[in-house]
């Protein structure tokens, strides 16, 4: 009886080797033929993952051009490709009278969109005129595609509330890698 117990163990372990075996060989043969009929197709993949995944920055800066009149008082909606773009930071203005940074949702700046605002009751001699930078906006770009950006004024005004027509123009600069 302890003989035809041992010999069934025996059998077993064989058998379950056997198997082993077969097992490792089949994963063997699966792995070679994939990597004999795909790696580039494999390595392609994962260039274009890897590039979906980059990260990069930039800085966008908004600009308005009220031609000759001083520039008192502005809100505008900036807004950027869905889903790629996160807004990261906001500054304000290079002329002195808006320095500081535009008023902002700072719930708004970890998404693509946000409405900028800002006043200035200085006389209008201090007031900047032409083309001037009143934001710059800091963003957080995710893929390889260029994002599109909107920006759309609901209030341009000079002193005493007066609307302005002024263009308002975003310009794009990458930061230094």
């Amino acid at each position: 009886m302890k003989i035809l117990i041992c010999i069934t163990m025996l059998m077993a372990a064989a058998a379950s080797r056997d198997l082993m075996t077969h097992r490792a060989a089949s994963a063997q043969s699966f792995a070679s033929a994939l990597s004999d009929s795909a790696p580039a197709d494999l390595a392609d993949a994962r260039q274009e993952v890897a590039a979906q995944r980059a990260v990069r920055f930039a800085s966008v800066d908004v600009m308005i051009d009220t031609k000759d009149l001083p520039l008192a008082v502005y809100q505008l909606e900036f807004s950027a490709t869905k889903e790629i773009v996160k807004i990261v930071g906001i500054e304000g203005s290079s002329h002195e009278a808006f320095r500081e940074a535009p008023h902002y949702d700072p719930q708004a700046i970890q998404r693509e969109r946000v409405i900028l605002a800002a006043f200035n009751t200085a006389a209008a001699d201090k007031l900047p005129r032409g083309k001037v930078r009143i934001a710059t906006i800091h963003l957080q770009i995710t893929g390889d595609v260029e994002p599109v950006y909107q920006v759309n004024a609901s209030v341009i005004a000079t002193v005493d509330g007066k609307p302005i027509d002024a263009a308002v123009t975003v310009q794009t600069t990458r930061a230094p890698l």
